[in-house]
């Protein structure tokens, strides 16, 4: 009984802190010329930064994975719990060496730290957490949000680097992910997700499919591969359903349409 106060009074004390940060500064100023690292593809389209009220510098306190009762999220205003951030000092020592490589590919300015809400596999609510490139964050944050009102099952979304950056552990434990700064798996090609620029949703029940070998990862998806039509569970993307149907109107390109010249079905993910 005492550790179930301990935990309430901190949540509560969560609420007190993320609603006293304020959502009218000034944004950082959208930077007008490359960096050094930055890849050719991120540049060369138009960056556009998410409002004042959606962006804040400041570390606020929040940890992913945490249960949320009814009342709680009552008292906190659930408004108040969907976030974009900047990537602060704190969190780029959490990143540095897994998830961001320092000095490769994309700068950590053009990097957004989303923290969500979402429906867990007991349906009830749980905090969640992304990083993504900043010119999806306000679009992600819509989608997810949208996903959360209509109580659609996300099991896990913390970051990769929970999972030391490895993608297949990550999968493995159906945790839905966006950045990680690697390559397209079998490949030296670098993924759509080193720019923070393509999400997976539920990996485990939404497995990627190799059409030549027959592999499937994460291997807890084979039952998942194959007859998907004819599957019930709540967790699996079907084309049309609210999850594809949200991501699809938001300019996103889900891996479950790909052509068969690609050589794989990716259902878990969604690429921009």
């Amino acid at each position: 009984m005492d550790c179930m106060i301990e935990i309430r009074s901190w949540l509560l004390a969560l609420g007190v802190m993320l609603l006293q940060v304020s959502c009218c500064r000034t944004p950082a100023a959208a930077d007008s010329t490359a960096t050094a690292d930055e890849s050719p593809a991120d540049t060369c389209l138009t960056d556009t930064v998410p409002p004042a009220c959606s962006v804040t510098a400041e570390a606020a306190t929040w940890q992913a994975g945490i249960v949320l009762d009814p009342l709680t999220i009552q008292k906190l205003n659930a408004d108040s719990l969907f976030k974009i951030r900047a990537i602060d000092s704190t969190l780029l020592q959490r990143i540095s060496g897994r998830s961001y490589q320092p000095g490769l590919g994309l700068h950590v300015s053009r990097l957004r730290y989303l923290q969500l809400l979402h429906i867990n596999a007991e349906g009830r609510t749980q905090t969640g957490e992304l990083i993504c490139n900043r010119r999806i964050a306000s679009d992600l944050l819509q989608i997810f949000r949208t996903l959360y009102d209509s109580a659609y099952v996300i099991e896990r979304m913390v970051l990769v680097d929970d999972y030391e950056a490895d993608d297949l552990r990550s999968m493995a434990a159906n945790n839905t992910s966006c950045f990680n700064y690697r390559t397209v798996s079998g490949t030296g090609r670098l993924s759509r997700h080193a720019t923070g620029m393509a999400v997976d949703i539920n990996p485990r029940y939404n497995p990627c499919i190799d059409l030549r070998s027959g592999s499937v990862q994460p291997a807890a998806g084979a039952p998942y591969a194959h007859d998907r039509d004819t599957c019930t569970h709540p967790m699996l993307i079907r084309r049309g359903d609210l999850c594809h149907r949200l991501f699809r109107q938001y300019g996103f390109r889900w891996g479950g349409d790909w052509p068969a010249s690609v050589g794989k079905r990716d259902y878990q993910h969604f690429a921009r």
